[in-house]
């Protein structure tokens, strides 16, 4: 009977948190409708703008950059979030860098699935924090 209880926890447990790859694919943005595809390169989550609603879109090149010589490149496949490692002890993807582009600003990042399926995307700022909703698109 112990056997069978602990194998049950052990299901349940491995159902109720998601596969580190359950992240990757085709993300609409809370804001500007910019379309982020979320992938692999190794064992680091990145993710690239690679298109978006063009009614809600505000800008197409990178014109908060900081940098004035970076404000003409094209917001298009700009790699938007890099060095992410998943950490399954928080059953996220952490310790990465998102680059808002509608702000110009790159923040300290963590990303995670939540269980109705709309990805938590959290800046962090020194002692601050944001996390807004990202939600699925279909090929």
């Amino acid at each position: 009977m112990n056997k069978l209880v602990l194998l049950l926890g052990l299901l349940w447990a491995s159902a109720a948190t998601a596969a580190p790859e359950d992240v990757l694919g085709l993300w609409k943005t809370n804001e500007g409708g910019g379309h982020v595809e979320l992938y692999q390169v190794g064992d680091e989550l990145r993710g690239k703008i690679v298109g978006g609603d063009p009614d809600e879109a505000k800008a197409t090149t990178d014109v908060n950059n900081p940098d004035p010589e970076l404000r003409n490149r094209e917001l298009l496949g700009l790699v938007i979030i890099k060095d992410m490692v998943y950490d399954a002890k928080q059953d996220a993807w952490v310790d990465g860098e998102l680059y808002r582009s509608t702000k110009g600003k790159t923040y300290r990042a963590k990303i995670r699935l939540g269980e109705d399926g709309v990805l938590k995307v959290t800046g962090y700022l020194g002692f601050f924090k944001k996390t807004v909703d990202w939600h699925r698109l279909e090929k």
